[in-house]
């Protein structure tokens, strides 16, 4: 269940709105916590999103690493800026066995997280290094205790890190068994490595030694990213898309991520004239959804490009808006929808996994940032360094259809809302192709029905998985959608059945509100 932690705002799940130097939202209370140390300390929002990032590696592994990769969007000093800090194929990949699927060490990109943390601190942070790292490395020194669910996904699926020997000796018990909810985990090799990491986040990649070494430990478990690959830094600035949502200016990532779907949505919504007040509300705003899951140009779980994908520039066009709008009302204006849907739309696959993380900050000045970050499926390639412990990344890309170089794509949504000049909410999610709906429909809940920035999060959504319509339990529209013929599977709010795990930051004049999803473990500080 979200938490506050260390609010004037007291209550399990409560989201704290207090004057103060920010507020921090992560997918772990022991990374809210850290960001909050940072600025505390007199850190800025990018300094508190790096702490609160390497915090999460300790405190989140089953869905970040250091070997991961990430997007970092953020608004400082009345002016935004975007890190690409994408995973890629590395540049030299042996052609494999036609169908074959690459697996474990076969299947490891170039990692973009650290890359991209020190690109954000040289360009944008405030206070040192050693600062920052101190509450990652404490934490992995002194351990904690495992929330619960963090602790059933790990339960649940870490005994497929048996079979590889870095995994196995860091990620699980000595008797090979694997970690559960209540239990005290630790990670001295992690901590040895940031506390390395306090003096230079590229320490892995600048020092030539420590480079060639890790890489030769990869080409020995039959990986293929070299040292030249770890030294080479790809990270860059990320496209930055710019839209809006009821009149409130938004920005989010472009091409390596999915910022054209969140504001397509959004762009429909204000094409339709669809508002909360009108009574056929939610079926508009659900067939908005199953839109842009449709009109993506990549497969949804491979993320491989379409045969006869849309151009991304398409997606956000207002005459295209205009177009799916009028589509939507016509279908929306079926007597019976049933198996219209398919027809009108395509139904999207569907996809196992719900990984990914999400971090939203921001501090006293007003500056902020969104961050998210993933090493693929939950545990990553379900491989790690032996020396450090870190658990590598898996790229979908590498595994099915590597091409040397290129960069993976991934469903992140990371947002802020507000003009530069005065952002007011900074907001993403996990859940793979989850993540874009769940993001507008928070959005929609704070900006167009008035609700706070907690109701907006805690509030019932829908999402889309193999042609049905996902509703969460107790949403409000569950009646309508039956009596309209929709194939309907019910969503609990859990780590397993989630639509999307938000975790958002809001600043109004002085006042910090921050929102966690009662999905995961998540908590504001």
């Amino acid at each position: 269940m979200a938490r506050d932690v260390g609010s004037k705002a007291g209550g399990e799940g409560a989201g704290p709105a207090v004057p103060g130097p920010g507020m921090v939202a992560a997918s772990s209370p022991h990374a809210a916590r850290a960001g909050r140390e940072v600025l505390a300390a007199g850190g800025n929002a990018v300094d508190a999103a790096i702490a609160t990032a390497l915090a999460l590696t300790v405190a989140d592994p089953v869905n970040i690493s250091l070997f991961g990769r990430c997007q970092i969007l953020g608004v400082k000093d009345g002016a935004a800026f975007a890190i690409d800090g994408a995973s890629r194929i590395p540049a030299h990949v042996p052609d494999g066995r036609p169908g074959a699927v690459r697996a474990g060490f076969a299947a490891v990109p170039v990692p973009g997280l650290l890359p991209a943390l020190a690109r954000a601190h040289r360009l944008h942070g405030r206070i040192g290094l050693a600062a920052i790292v101190a509450p990652a490395r404490r934490l992995a020194e002194e351990g904690f205790a495992i929330p619960p669910a963090l602790g059933a996904i790990w339960r649940e699926k870490g005994g497929a890190l048996a079979s590889d020997p870095g995994a196995r000796a860091h990620y699980l018990k000595a008797d090979g068994t694997s970690y559960g909810p209540g239990e005290h985990f630790r990670h001295p090799a992690l901590a040895r490595l940031l506390d390395a990491l306090s003096h230079d986040l590229r320490a892995l990649d600048g020092l030539r030694a420590e480079r060639d070494a890790l890489a030769r430990r990869i080409a020995d478990a039959g990986g293929f990213v070299t040292g030249d690959d770890l030294a080479s830094d790809a990270t860059g600035e990320g496209e930055i898309l710019h839209g809006a949502l009821a009149g409130n200016p938004v920005i989010t990532i472009g091409r390596q991520g999915w910022g054209h779907s969140l504001l397509q949505m959004a762009a429909i919504l204000d094409a339709g004239g669809f508002h909360p007040d009108e009574p056929g509300f939610a079926e508009h705003l659900a067939l908005t959804l199953l839109c842009a899951l449709a009109d993506r140009p990549q497969e949804l779980g491979s993320l491989t490009p379409k045969p006869f994908g849309l151009p991304l520039s398409i997606l956000c066009d207002p005459d295209f808006a205009r177009a799916r709008a009028a589509l939507i009302c016509r279908q929306a204006g079926e007597p019976d929808i049933g198996a219209r849907l398919a027809a009108a739309f395509g139904a999207p696959e569907g996809r196992a996994d719900r990984d990914t993380t999400h971090l939203s900050v921001v501090d006293g000045d007003g500056n902020m940032v969104a961050m998210t970050s993933s090493i693929g499926p939950h545990f990553g390639a379900g491989v790690a360094d032996p020396v450090h412990g870190v658990l590598f990344g898996y790229s979908y890309r590498m595994a099915n259809a590597p091409q040397p170089g290129a960069r993976d794509v991934t469903e992140m949504t990371p947002a802020i809302v507000g003009g530069v000049a005065a952002p007011r909410i900074a907001i993403g999610g996990a859940g793979s192709e989850r993540i874009p709906g769940a993001v507008l429909q928070v959005l929609v809940g704070r900006l167009m029905r008035g609700m706070s920035l907690r109701d907006a999060v805690d509030a019932p959504r829908c999402n889309w998985l193999g042609g049905a319509l996902r509703l969460h339990t107790g949403h409000d529209a569950w009646d309508h959608f039956r009596r309209r013929g929709y194939a309907i599977v019910e969503s609990p709010r859990d780590h397993r059945r989630h639509l999307g795990i938000v975790q958002a930051v809001e600043r109004d004049g002085g006042h910090c509100e921050g929102a966690a999803d009662p999905a995961y473990d998540g908590a504001a500080a």
